[in-house]
C-alpha cells in the first residue's frame, strides 16, 4: 500500500512538472511566433469588451485593430494595450470600452472569478509579466494555480487563430430586441452605484501608461438602445466625473444615444452586423475630419 502511495506521488509529482513545463514552452514559443504588428497606416489600437467587439468593424474603420473580447476586464485591456503599444510605435491612439455599466461593482468578477480567469488566463498568459500573474493569483489563488497547470491547452487555437483568439470584430447576425425589451421590463436591473476599484485601477493604468508613450486615449461610450440608455442616465454624470478628473488628456466619446433603428440592433446593449456597419462608418467620417 505503501509502495502504491508513493508511486502515485511521484507520478502526479513528475505530471505536474511536464505539464508546467510544457505550459512555459508554450508561452515562450507564442510570445516569439505571435504577429503583434500592425501595418504602417494601422494607428489606432480597439481594446474593449463586447461594446466594442460588436461596435467597430476594423475593416471599414481601416487604420484600426480591434481585439477587444466580450465580458472583458481592463486588467487585459491593458496588458493588451501595453503590449501592442511597445511594439507598433505607429500606434497613436487607444479606443477602449467605457459603456455606463462598465464600472458597476459587479464587473469585478470578470477579473477575479474563477469562471473568467478559467476562460482568459490560457489565452492571454503569453501576454503576462510576473507582476501580472502574481495580481491574479492574488485575487484567486486556488483557480490561477490550477489553470497554471493546464497552459499549454489553448497553444494550439493560438497558434491556428492567432489574433483572433485574444479578440476581435464580432459581427452578431441576430436581432433580439423584442426579447430584450419584453425582458428589461419584465425584470428592470438595478443600478449599481458602487465602483468596481480593480476595474477602475486598470482603466487609469490604460490612460497613464498612454500618457507616458504619448498616445491619446479615446473612452468611447458605444450605441445602446434607447430603454437602455434611458435607464443609465442616472449614472452617466459619475462615468463623465471619473473621466474628466482622473483622465483629464483623454477625449470622452459619448455615442449612446447615436440613433439606430431597432433592426440594428442584437440585442439592448450590443448593435448587430447591420447596425455595426452603420456605426463603423460614421466613426469613420470622425475620424477622417
Amino acid at each position: 500500500m505503501k509502495k502504491l502511495i508513493n508511486r502515485t506521488l511521484l507520478f502526479l509529482t513528475i505530471s505536474a512538472i511536464f505539464s508546467l513545463l510544457l505550459g512555459f514552452l508554450s508561452v515562450v514559443i507564442t510570445n516569439k511566433t505571435f504577429n503583434f504588428e500592425f501595418k504602417k497606416y494601422q494607428n489606432i489600437l480597439i481594446v474593449g469588451n463586447s461594446h466594442t467587439e460588436c461596435s467597430i468593424s476594423d475593416k471599414i474603420l481601416s487604420n484600426s485593430v480591434n481585439i477587444s473580447q466580450s465580458a472583458s476586464s481592463y486588467f487585459y485591456s491593458y496588458i493588451k494595450v501595453r503590449e501592442f503599444v511597445k511594439r507598433n510605435p505607429t500606434i497613436d491612439t487607444v479606443i477602449v470600452s467605457f459603456s455606463d455599466n462598465d464600472l458597476f461593482s459587479e464587473k469585478e468578477r470578470w477579473f477575479s472569478s474563477t469562471e473568467k480567469i478559467r476562460n482568459k488566463m490560457t489565452r492571454m498568459i503569453f501576454l503576462f509579466n510576473t507582476e501580472d500573474y502574481l495580481t491574479l493569483f492574488c485575487s484567486n489563488p486556488i483557480t490561477t494555480s490550477l489553470q497554471s497547470f493546464i497552459v499549454y491547452s489553448d497553444f494550439y487555437n493560438l497558434y491556428i487563430h492567432r489574433r483572433s483568439f485574444i479578440g476581435g470584430y464580432n459581427q452578431f447576425n441576430k436581432n433580439k430586441i423584442k426579447e430584450s425589451i419584453l425582458e428589461f421590463n419584465q425584470d428592470t436591473p438595478k443600478i449599481d452605484y458602487k465602483i468596481a476599484h480593480t476595474e477602475l485601477k486598470y482603466l487609469l493604468k490604460i490612460y497613464e501608461l498612454c500618457e507616458k508613450e504619448g498616445v491619446h486615449l479615446i473612452l468611447l461610450n458605444s450605441p445602446v438602445h434607447p430603454v437602455l440608455q434611458s435607464h443609465f442616465s442616472l449614472i452617466k454624470d459619475r462615468n463623465y466625473k471619473i473621466a474628466s478628473e482622473k483622465m483629464t488628456n483623454a477625449t470622452f466619446l459619448d455615442h449612446s444615444s447615436y440613433k439606430l433603428d431597432n433592426s440594428m440592433f442584437a440585442d439592448l446593449s450590443h448593435l448587430n452586423g447591420t447596425g455595426s456597419i452603420s456605426y463603423s462608418l460614421f466613426l469613420k467620417s470622425v475620424f477622417s475630419k
